[in-house]
C-alpha cells in the first residue's frame, strides 16, 4: 500500500516549528519501518492556517496526487490538523473515497473506508470546528484587553509613520512627513484629490510601495484617516466567521476604542477638522448630483455647468478658500486650473460667489428697467423653464428595488433553515443585503424631497412673474430663478489684439424670441460695473519693474440668447 503523510501548524512560532519537524520526522520513519507499505511522501503546510483549504499548497498537492492515483492512504495526526471546517472535512474525505484513497486518524484512530468512519467523523470534525471557534472567542478577548489598553495589534502601515514592532510605537518618518502635510495645506486650499495627485507625481513624490501614481482613494485615505492627527481608532474592521476569515466593515458588530494624543501627530488637529469638514461637505455635493441631465438641477449649485472660461472653453467648479484661520469664501474656478494644474489655463481667475451672486441681480434689475417690453418674454420663460423634474419613476424605481432586496432576505432566511447555507452565511448575507436596503431608504428620503420641492419651485416661479408685473425690484439671490433665466455666464474676454482680461463677466439671459435667421443668436444689450476688489500685476514701461495694483470693479455685460 502506497502511505503518504499530511503535517500541518498554524503559526511560525519556535515551538510549533519544533512540532512540525517532530510530525515530519515520526511519520516518515514510521511509513517506512511497515514492510507492507510503500512510502509516497511527506505533504506539508507551514505556518498556514487549517480553516481555508484554498491558500494551503501543500494539502491541494495531496488531493491532486491522490486522484491520479499515486497514493492509496493518508495518514494525518487528528482532524484538527487535516481541517478545521466540518464541511470541508467532509467534502475531502468523500472525494477521496471515491477515488478508494483512506484517511486515517490517528488521535480518533479513525480509517474513512470503514463502515462506521464517516459518522464518527461528521462528530469529530463538528467537534474539531468547534474548537477553532472558541479559540477564536478567546484570542479575540485577549486582544480586546490589548485594544482597550491603547496597545497597537500587528503592523499598522501609514504613510508618514514608521512603526516599530519592538516597542509597539509610531514615530514620524522625516522623508514622508512633508508630502502628507502637503497634501493637507492643497485640500484645504481648494484642490481637489485628483489634483493634488497629479501634482506629487509631477513633483516626482512616490508612495510607500514606490509608485509615481497616486490614486484619488489614497489622497483621501489620507485626508480621513485619523492618525494623522495623533489619535487611532482601532477595530475599524471586524472578522465575523472564524472558519471563513472573513473580514468586514465594522458596523457595529464590534466594540471599537478611540484613543486622543496616542502618539505624535503630523498635522494639528485644527488642519484635520478643516479638511475632514470639507471632504464631507463635497461628498454631500456629489451625493445629491441628479444622474439625469434634463433636470433642472446639474449639481447641488445653480451655477454648477453654466459658468464657462473664456481662455481654455472649460467650465467653472467651485471650490472654497481659506479666507480666515476659521472661515472658508466659496469661489468659482477653471476645472482646467483645479484639475491639471495652472499652467493648462493660466490667464483665467477665480471669481468670489457672492460677487457673482451680486452681478446677476444687479443685471436682472437693469434688464427689467431697460426694456419693458421683455415681461412677457420673462414670464414665457418661467411658464416654459425645464423644471419638470420628474421624480416619481424613480421612486417607483427605488421602492422596487427596496421590495426584491426585501424578498431575497427572505428567500435567505429560508435557505438556512433549510440547511442550503449556514448561519455564518446567511448573517454575511444579511449584512450586505441590509447595507443596500439603508442605501436605497437614503435615496428614496431625498428623491422624494426633491419631488416635494418641484412644487415649491412652482410656486416660486408664480410669485417671480407677479413681481415682475409690478416692476418690483430684487435684492435677494435665488438659485431656482437664476436656474431658470441663466443660460450661462462667461468668465473673461479675448480682445481682437490676443490679450485676455480675465475679470469681465457676462451674464446671458435665457429669453423665448425669434431671430431673423431663425438660428440661436446671442446679443449683448449693456454693462455695468460691480465692486469687486482684487489685485493685478502691471509692469512700468520705463522700470520694468512689475506693481501690485488694486482693483475695485469689475465689467459686467448683459446678454440676451434669442431663438
Amino acid at each position: 500500500m502506497r502511505v503518504a503523510a499530511y503535517c500541518r501548524v498554524s503559526t511560525d512560532g519556535e515551538e510549533q516549528l519544533n512540532s512540525f519537524t517532530s510530525q515530519v520526522t515520526y511519520y516518515q520513519e514510521r511509513i517506512k519501518e511497515n514492510k507492507d507499505w510503500e512510502y509516497a511522501g511527506i505533504y506539508s503546510d507551514e505556518a498556514v492556517t487549517g480553516t481555508k483549504v484554498a491558500t494551503r499548497d501543500g494539502f491541494q498537492k495531496m488531493i491532486a496526487d491522490c486522484m491520479e492515483g499515486k497514493i492509496d492512504m493518508v495518514m494525518t495526526k487528528s482532524i484538527s490538523r487535516f481541517a478545521r471546517n466540518t464541511v470541508d472535512t467532509l467534502n475531502f474525505v468523500r472525494k477521496l473515497k471515491n477515488y478508494n484513497v483512506a484517511v486515517y486518524f490517528e488521535e480518533e484512530n479513525i480509517n474513512t473506508l470503514t463502515m462506521d468512519g464517516e459518522l464518527l467523523l461528521t462528530i469529530l470534525s463538528s467537534v474539531a470546528q468547534q474548537e477553532v471557534q472558541n479559540t477564536s472567542e478567546h484570542v479575540k478577548k485577549g486582544l480586546k484587553m490589548k485594544l482597550q489598553r491603547g496597545e497597537i495589534i500587528g503592523n499598522p502601515k501609514c504613510f508618514g509613520y514608521d512603526f516599530d514592532p519592538v516597542t509597539k510605537t509610531m514615530t514620524i518618518n522625516q522623508e514622508e512627513v512633508d508630502i502628507v502635510r502637503y497634501i493637507y495645506n492643497k485640500y484645504i486650499e481648494g484642490y481637489g484629490v485628483q489634483r493634488i495627485g497629479k501634482d506629487l507625481r509631477r513633483m516626482g513624490c512616490k508612495t510607500r510601495k514606490g509608485n509615481e501614481r497616486w490614486e484619488a482613494r489614497t489622497i483621501s485615505g489620507i485626508i480621513t484617516n485619523e492618525k494623522y492627527k495623533g489619535d487611532i481608532l482601532f477595530s475599524k474592521t471586524v472578522t465575523i466567521d472564524p472558519i471563513e476569515k472573513k473580514r468586514v466593515k465594522n458596523q457595529g458588530q464590534g466594540d471599537q476604542y478611540y484613543f486622543e494624543n496616542h502618539h505624535e501627530p503630523i498635522v494639528s488637529k485644527e488642519i484635520w477638522e478643516q479638511a475632514n469638514q470639507l471632504y464631507k461637505i463635497r461628498c454631500e455635493e456629489a451625493k445629491k448630483k441628479p444622474q439625469c441631465q434634463g433636470q433642472l438641477f446639474v449639481g447641488k449649485f445653480a451655477m454648477s455647468g453654466k459658468i464657462k472660461c473664456a481662455c481654455c472653453n472649460n467650465i467653472y467648479t467651485r471650490r472654497s478658500h481659506m479666507n480666515t484661520s476659521k472661515t472658508y469664501k466659496d469661489v468659482w474656478k477653471c476645472k482646467s486650473s483645479v484639475k491639471d494644474g495652472a499652467i493648462y489655463c493660466k490667464d483665467s481667475k477665480a471669481m468670489d460667489e457672492k460677487a457673482l451672486k451680486e452681478g446677476f441681480i444687479q443685471a436682472l434689475n437693469m434688464l427689467l428697467v431697460s426694456d419693458k417690453s421683455l415681461l412677457s418674454s420673462f414670464i414665457k420663460t418661467l411658464n416654459e423653464t425645464g423644471i419638470n423634474m420628474e421624480y416619481s419613476n424613480n421612486i417607483n424605481r427605488i421602492q422596487s428595488e427596496i421590495k426584491t432586496l426585501e424578498q431575497r432576505k427572505s428567500r435567505a432566511l429560508d435557505a438556512m433553515i433549510d440547511g442550503t447555507i449556514t448561519k455564518n452565511e446567511y448573517n454575511v448575507k444579511l449584512i450586505e443585503l441590509n447595507d443596500e436596503i439603508s442605501k436605497l431608504n437614503i435615496e428614496l428620503v431625498e428623491t422624494q424631497e426633491l419631488f416635494k420641492k418641484k412644487n415649491t419651485i412652482k410656486e416660486k416661479l408664480e410669485v417671480f412673474s407677479n413681481m415682475i408685473k409690478l416692476g418690483i425690484k430684487f435684492t435677494e439671490f435665488d438659485d431656482d430663478i437664476f436656474e431658470a433665466l441663466i443660460h450661462s455666464m462667461i468668465i473673461g474676454v479675448r480682445g481682437d489684439n490676443g490679450e485676455f482680461h480675465p475679470h469681465i463677466v457676462t451674464y446671458i439671459f435665457n429669453l423665448c424670441g425669434e431671430s431673423n435667421s431663425g438660428e440661436e443668436k446671442i446679443v449683448n444689450i449693456g454693462s455695468f460695473e460691480l465692486n469687486y476688489k482684487y489685485y493685478v500685476f502691471e509692469t512700468d514701461p520705463e522700470t520694468g519693474v512689475k506693481n501690485k495694483i488694486l482693483r475695485n470693479f469689475v465689467t459686467c455685460r448683459i446678454a440676451l440668447k434669442l431663438e
